[in-house]
Parts: C-alpha cells; structure tokens; sequence
C-alpha cells in the first residue's frame, strides 16, 4: 500500500480552538434561518444573530462571493458600532472584534496583505497599549484596557487572531523571513499571546524555512506539556516529521510506529472539535511520509469516521482524498461513492475546482442562500436599532470564524 509522498511539512495550526465545523453550504445556511427564527430582534439575541453573520459571511466565502462575505461583515460591525452608540457599550464592545478580523481574512484572500496585517495588528495594538485608540470607533484605551480586563476572553481571542491570522499572512505572500521575523516581534511586546501559539507559529515557520534544529529545539519547551493530551501529541508528531525531513527516517519511523500505536486504537480519539480532525490528517501525512501507508491509512480512516459525527466538509473531502491516493486504499468502491456524493452536494467552488469541476449553478441559487441574507439584514437593523431594548444577558464571547 503506497501513494505519492505528502509534505512533512504542516499545511495548517493543530493548535487552535474555536474554528467551526463546515457541513454542506445548503444545509448550514438552513440551520442558520432556523436559529434566526427561534429568537426575536433585539439587542438580547445579538449573540446569536452576530454568530449566523459570522458564518453566513463564511458561506459566502466557500460560495467564492467575496463581495457578499465582505457585506455581510460590513453589516455586522456597523450593527456592532450601533449597538455600543444606543445601548450597553460594556455589553456589546467586543461584537466589533469578529467582522473586522473577517474583513482583514477577505483582505488576505484578494493577496492584500499589509492591509490584512494592519487590520489583524489594529485590536492587540490598542489593548497592548501601543495605539491610543481603535478606528473607527475612537474608543479611548483606559475604556479598552478595562473591558479587557472584565472579558478575558477578549483578549485571549484578540492575541491568537494576532499571532496565526498574522503568520498565515506572511505564508500567503510567500515570505517566511517576514514571518520569522514577526515572531520574534511579539515575543518582545508587552501581554505577548500564548507562548505555545507563538511556539507553533515559529515551528512551522522554521520547518518551511529548512532550520530543522531550531525547529526540533522548539518542540523541548514545556509549552506544549502545559496544553496537555493534544499538546503531547503534537509535539511528538511534529518531532517525527523533523526527523524524517533531517535525514533520521529509521528514527521517524520507529516513533512514528511507536505514535501509530498509541493513537490509533479501536476506541481512537474522541472527536470533541476540529482539532482532532487536523491532527489525524497531519499524523496521516506524517505516517505516509515516513514509510508507514497501512498506518497512515488508519488514520485517515479515523480521521474519516470522525467528520461524520462533527460534519466537516472540507475535511472529509481531504480524508477521502488522501486515501484514495493510496496504491490499494480500503473499500476503493465505497470511498469513491462518498466523495461522488459529496461534490454533488457540497457547494464548496474551491473543493470542485481542485477535482476539475465547477458549481451547479442550480444549486448555487437555491433561494435558501438570499432568504437567509435578508433575513440576516432584517434581523440586524431591528437589534441595533436606537429604540429596541437591552438586556443583562446581551454580551457573550466572539464566535470564532476560519475567512481565509
């Protein structure tokens, strides 16, 4: 059982949190008009309603329709903005945080990229103190620095967005010296992110960099102890890629076996988030990468079984094709059938064009995809309207988004 060779090096973060699973586009923007429905306009359902802007925004994006991901963002922060100027600036101050990070995502895919720096840096400046205040708000930084304090989850949000969304940046324009020297930058800066964060962003940096010791030292910090179970096994995957990559394939592979055994058992790992679904695709690489297919196999499969249960589009699809790269992949017949099904379904234009298709443009204008933006827009404007009511319970932490 063999195929082509995938890249050691990781095409994504293993580390972070909070992205959000992505079933078909038909189906999502269904589920997003029932939520819409089971809330009514005002202030007190803004965290819901700003949560279906963020994925709506998203669907749009995997649509290939920036320009309507681009409004929809614009709507959410100028409903954002409204809600601070008539009701609970305390309450509502963070829902600006999302759509203006999704707008420097969309800057980042148009291949914008100082833009998209500026607008990722813009948050962490303010509530690190190096700018005075926020535009276009023109929120002084005592008002910032206190609301960080009382909603940590802020800040914590702010600092990741900083350092991946800023990394990924640097590797779209195709300038990892840029990146490496960013890194070093924020290690320096005061409330620098999470040290693992910063620790993954340098080590995929260094990987495609070729610095393979400065890569392997990084994976000796405690850091990656500290984020437990996930951590460990990141950290020991990663260990087996560089090995492989520096030449000590005997060595990669016996850890690698060594790993294989340990994570892939019958029960294997509970697919809590998405995290679990990018480690058993990169563990995949990894095992194919260091002469071990029948594992790799295993966990793809896992891997496959897993986006059944959390739904995730474009990861199944990446399971499904790693496997049918295989000289003798499990079930050939089953797993084709799968991804047929799939791409008959999915919407998603960058998934078909890489497999040489392109959009059913009947399904590409199920009225499901309009109904829902207007229902967003309505739904939008009577929330953040000056006379509509708050509540006590209106704030909630941002929904994390992927734009990009």
């Amino acid at each position: 059982m063999t195929s082509h060779q995938p890249s050691l090096v990781p095409n994504d973060f293993l580390i972070e949190e909070g992205r959000v699973n992505r079933p078909p586009l038909r189906a999502w923007a269904r589920t997003l008009l029932r939520r819409l429905e089971s809330g009514e306009a005002g202030p007190g359902n803004w965290l819901n309603v700003s949560g279906c802007l963020n994925n709506a925004s998203l669907i749009e994006v995997y649509r290939n329709r920036p320009r309507s991901a681009q409004a929809l963002c614009e709507l959410q922060l100028r409903s954002a903005e409204n809600l601070i100027r008539f009701h609970d600036a305390n309450a509502f101050v963070e829902f600006v945080v999302q759509p203006w990070v999704n707008l420097g995502r969309l800057l980042r895919i148009q291949g914008q990229f100082e833009r998209a720096l500026d607008s990722f840096a813009v948050f962490y400046d303010v509530l690190t103190g190096v700018s005075p205040r926020l535009w276009p708000l023109q929120l002084e930084l005592p008002f910032w620095s206190k609301h960080a304090a009382a909603q940590p989850s802020m800040l914590s949000f702010v600092q990741a967005v900083y350092v991946i969304d800023s990394t990924k940046s640097y590797f779209a324009a195709r300038d990892l010296e840029g990146a490496a020297r960013f890194i070093q930058r924020t290690r320096e800066r005061p409330q620098s992110a999470s040290s693992l964060l910063l620790d993954e962003a340098e080590f995929i940096t260094l990987f495609k960099l070729g610095r393979h010791e400065e890569a392997m030292a990084l994976t000796e910090k405690a850091s990656w102890q500290r984020y437990g179970f996930h951590g460990k096994l990141v950290r020991v995957t990663y260990r087996v890629a560089i090995l492989a990559a520096s030449g000590s394939v005997d060595a990669a592979r016996q850890l690698g076996l060594q790993l294989a055994e340990r994570v892939l058992k019958p029960e294997g790992l509970p697919p809590k988030d998405q995290r679990v679904l990018r480690y058993l695709y990169y563990l995949g690489q990894v095992l194919q990468g260091v002469g071990l297919p029948e594992a790799a196999a295993r966990s793809w499969l896992a891997g496959l079984a897993a986006t059944h249960q959390l739904e995730d589009v474009p990861l199944r699809m990446s399971f499904l094709d790693s496997l049918l790269a295989l000289d003798a992949p499990p079930a050939r017949e089953e797993l084709e059938a799968e991804r047929d099904l799939l791409l008959r379904d999915c919407q998603y234009a960058s998934l078909l064009k890489a497999h040489g298709l392109s959009l059913d443009p009947a399904g590409n204008r199920d009225p499901v995809f309009e109904q829902l933006r207007e229902r967003l827009e309505a739904t939008a404007r009577a929330s953040a309207a000056p006379d509509s009511h708050a509540t006590d319970d209106s704030a909630g932490a941002p929904v994390p988004s992927q734009v990009g």
